[in-house]
């Protein structure tokens, strides 16, 4: 994992926290991780800031959590499951400690009555003040049954740490987002400011494409 030395330059650059800075280099270890598996790549999508952030802009904003979309149903089991692998992967890669007994996955409440969202929470602990005493959180949010009338594309992680050559994926993400709105069609490109997203469908489970995979 990376030292104190990178950690506070990194924040100074930013203008943000060092435990920011800690997630968001988790945050690319667990992109990583994800996308490596040919299975979980072949139906998330990243939106939202991290796209921007781990796929296009190297220095736009910082962002707090992990946005996914998929045109499918999650089973929040095999997720959990899923996660728990990743994590011991980044884990075993970095040294990074991750407390998977508080793992969670679970339905979200979402304002849109049309939106279904699957939130899973990990927690690690802190690498920079006083290690194995803090938990920190990663937020993870996947948006179920989204219609994409583009094509997600391919791009290499952005991981502007030390140990990016290890550190190495092509996670799909949102470069143009066309999704169907009650008021429309909305399309947005790729810019600093937060995307928004809109519109669900109901579609074929997720342990399905999985199964016939």
């Amino acid at each position: 994992m990376i030292g104190r030395d990178e950690i506070d330059a990194v924040a100074a650059d930013l203008q943000v926290r060092p435990t920011d800075v800690e997630r968001d280099y988790v945050h690319g270890w667990l992109l990583a991780q994800l996308f490596a598996d040919p299975i979980v790549s072949g139906h998330l999508v990243l939106k939202g800031g991290n796209a921007l952030r781990k796929g296009f802009f190297a220095n736009t904003r910082y962002s707090a959590d992990l946005d996914f979309v998929t045109p499918d149903g999650v089973d929040r089991d095999r997720l959990k499951q899923q996660l728990m692998r990743v994590s011991e992967a980044v884990s075993s890669a970095t040294g990074v400690r991750f407390e998977n007994d508080q793992l969670s996955v679970r339905e979200k409440s979402a304002i849109d009555s049309q939106l279904q969202v699957v939130e899973a929470r990990l927690y690690f602990y802190d690498f920079y003040g006083k290690p194995g005493r803090i938990l920190l959180k990663v937020r993870m949010d996947i948006s179920e049954y989204e219609r994409l009338l583009l094509e997600p594309v391919a791009r290499e992680l952005i991981h502007p740490y030390s140990d990016a050559p290890a550190c190495r994926v092509a996670p799909r993400v949102m470069w143009k987002m066309k999704m169907a709105h009650s008021s429309g069609w909305e399309t947005t490109n790729p810019s600093p400011a937060k995307a928004t997203t809109g519109g669900t469908r109901r579609g074929q489970g997720y342990q399905e494409a999985e199964a016939g995979a």
